[in-house]
């Protein structure tokens, strides 16, 4: 019973806040049931929700590894009313095992920027966005949740050289593999810059080849003997080793 020892009357107004204590856990469909001297009469039914709309207003799903990442949104009760008015409204972030964040809402409106790490694996991932507010208590009150996917891109840092032979004869083929990877230790498959030069600083082969498979290039044997260098380059990134041609 949520009112008792009501007065007679023709016109009888009750307000009251639906708060936790008063309802516990009343949801969905509900009337009211009133008792007179004459009999009971059942009021027009209506609901109580506590669902809440989030609207989110992040465009750019696409990140790069170490960069901040802004999630922006809006939240509606089911009155229609933005939550974090009446009452203090809060936003966790959640993404993977080890990004998590809290902040508040006001009037409707949250705003929660992070970093991802920067050794953190290229691919999808899926944040996980929870809303709510609650009383003086701690009462949650209205809440709800949704998801963002978003796609965290990573950038070349290291290159490592493995030659087939630190050895060879004019006219044999240079066997290389020029391991190219990310700030996450993972193979990126991409384009590397390959020069060879000679002793004197000479170009005997300039191109690109595939990252982390097997490439032979062809020597001359009309090319200078001793040491070539070989040189693999990605952006900013350079590896560098030193083959010995042999008469």
């Amino acid at each position: 019973n949520l009112y008792q020892d009501i007065p007679s009357s023709k016109t009888i107004s009750l307000t009251r806040l639906l708060t936790p204590e008063y309802i516990g856990p009343l949801y969905g469909n509900c009337l009211l049931n009133v008792d007179y001297d004459t009999g009971n009469v059942n009021s027009q039914s209506f609901e109580i929700s506590k669902n809440v709309e989030i609207n989110l207003q992040t465009t750019d799903m696409t990140y790069e590894a170490g960069k901040p990442i802004r999630i922006k949104g809006t939240v509606y009760k089911t009155n229609n009313l933005l939550l974090g008015q009446n009452y203090p409204g809060f936003v966790e972030i959640l993404m993977g095992e080890n990004i998590s964040r809290k902040d508040v809402v006001r009037d409707g409106q949250f705003s929660v920027e992070f970093l991802t790490p920067e050794n953190m694996h290229a691919g999808n991932y899926q944040i996980i966005i929870n809303i709510y507010d609650e009383d003086a208590q701690g009462n949650v009150l209205n809440t709800g949740n949704t998801n963002a996917n978003v796609i965290i891109t990573q950038k070349p840092a290291k290159i490592d050289l493995a030659l087939g032979k630190t050895q060879i004869i004019p006219g044999d083929n240079i066997t290389l593999i020029p391991f190219l990877y990310d700030r996450a230790g993972d193979e990126v498959n991409d384009k590397v810059l390959v020069r060879i030069t000679d002793g004197n600083g000479k170009n005997i082969y300039e191109g690109y080849i595939d990252a982390n498979q097997e490439a032979y290039l062809p020597t001359m044997t009309n090319e200078l003997l001793g040491d070539c260098k070989i040189t693999a380059t990605k952006e900013e990134i350079t590896a560098e080793k030193v083959d010995q041609i042999l008469e």
